[in-house]
This record gives structure tokens, C-alpha cells and sequence, in this order.
């Protein structure tokens, strides 16, 4: 092999490790999963109050957020405030029923043991709501994943029944990475005034760092292969 030929195969696996560390340097974002409590309630893109929807049995899968995402259950039931047990159409928690954050209306698995699916149309990065469950029962346990469906991370949530008369609690996450679904699982869990934040598209700089690499030595590359031609 001549010296100029050394040169083209030199130049050739350059092109190779540089692309290889471009690929690396955006997967790494990908790498950095972590699920993070978010302690204020934030407004999000989208909001659902479920206040649109009729009391009673839900359809399972329906569509919430607008159409940005749809919810699966077990038994699925869309609950009324109420302020005494046994109020046709309420939520029994145990000692008091739910009672909604904003409007009237609540989702729940009204199922014990019950479990639940969101899948987003768009990844996010925030999801939070308002949430309860049957008291004195194991806290509910929040999954997360990503488009690949394979998991983020975990998180519990723990119902402390403030004021003792059915006010759900504010909980929310933010995830590193943007998560494309989300099941949830515990005792008669329900929820209200749910929200979330569409992530954002790919990193500018990392998608940036590529695009200069690849650009670069592509053209450098062609100029060794030239030579290599014409020699």
C-alpha cells in the first residue's frame, strides 16, 4: 500500500470515530435518565379537568389532553364531588369522598388494586395532577417510560388525605429524558386537573456537534478520496 493510500484509509477511519462520537454525544442525553418531584403545580401545554366529559363509566382507551394523549384503565369511572358517602356517582376514599380540584369531575381504576395507562401522542417532560386514594392502603407507584418502552424511572406517591374531607394532593414530575408513557398502579387511585409539558425538540448544540463533525470530515474525506483518483 502506497503512502497515499495509507492516507485515504487514515482519513476514512477518522470519519468513522468522529461519527461514532457525534452519535455518542446525543444518545449521552438519553443516557441521563432521571425522575425528579416536582413540588409547585405548573400550567403545562395541557390541562384536564375531565369536566367534559359525562359522570359515570368511561371508554377505555379515552382520549385526554385534547387528543395529545389517551388514558387506559381498569373499570375506568369519571367520579363527581360529593360531600357525603354513598352520594350517587362520588368517590369513597374510606371516611369522606373525593372531591375534585377544579369543577366537578375526577378520573379513577375504581377497582382495589387497580392500574392505569397514558400514552402521549408527543413526548413530555412535566406531568403532574391531583391524586388520592383509598386510605390506609400502600402508597400508588408511578412508571415511567420512553419511546423505546423501555423504563425511566419509578416513583411513589403517598396520600396524606390533608384536611381529612377528600381534597386530593398535588404531585407532579419531571423527567431528564422525554417520556412517551406512563402507567400508574395502586387502591382506587384518583386524579384531577392533570397537566403536562411537551419536551422540546432534540438539543440544538448536540444535533449542532453532529452536524459539524459529519460535515467536516465528509468533505475531507471526498478531497483524500480526489486524491486518491488522480494520483
Amino acid at each position: 500500500m502506497n503512502k497515499l493510500s495509507k492516507t485515504c484509509t487514515a482519513t476514512r477511519s477518522a470519519f468513522v470515530i468522529l461519527l461514532t462520537l457525534a452519535q455518542i454525544t446525543i444518545w449521552s442525553v438519553s443516557l441521563r435518565a432521571d425522575i425528579t418531584p416536582i413540588t409547585n403545580p405548573f400550567s403545562g401545554n395541557a390541562l384536564e379537568t375531565w369536566d367534559e366529559l359525562p359522570g359515570g363509566y368511561a371508554s377505555s382507551p379515552l382520549s385526554i389532553f385534547d387528543g395529545l394523549a389517551t388514558i387506559s384503565g381498569d373499570n375506568p369511572f369519571i367520579w363527581t364531588t360529593a360531600y357525603s358517602l354513598g352520594t350517587p356517582g362520588g368517590l369513597g376514599l374510606g371516611p369522606f369522598d373525593a372531591r375534585a380540584f377544579d369543577g366537578t369531575h375526577g378520573y379513577v381504576t375504581s377497582v382495589s388494586a387497580g392500574s392505569a395507562q397514558i400514552v402521549f401522542d408527543l413526548p413530555v417532560t412535566d406531568f403532574g395532577g391531583y391524586w388520592g386514594y383509598a386510605v390506609d392502603y400502600p402508597p400508588a407507584t408511578f412508571t415511567f417510560y420512553d419511546s423505546h418502552g423501555s423504563l425511566i424511572g419509578s416513583e411513589d406517591f403517598t396520600y396524606t388525605s390533608p384536611n381529612n374531607n377528600g381534597t386530593l394532593e398535588w404531585q407532579g414530575w419531571h423527567s431528564s429524558v422525554p417520556v412517551s408513557s406512563i402507567s400508574y398502579r395502586g387502591y382506587w387511585v384518583a386524579n384531577d386537573s392533570l397537566r403536562i409539558t411537551i419536551a422540546p425538540e432534540p438539543s440544538t448544540s448536540a444535533l449542532l456537534i453532529c452536524s459539524v463533525l459529519v460535515t467536516g470530515m465528509a468533505q475531507r474525506l471526498g478531497i483524500k478520496r480526489n486524491c486518491c483518483l488522480t494520483a
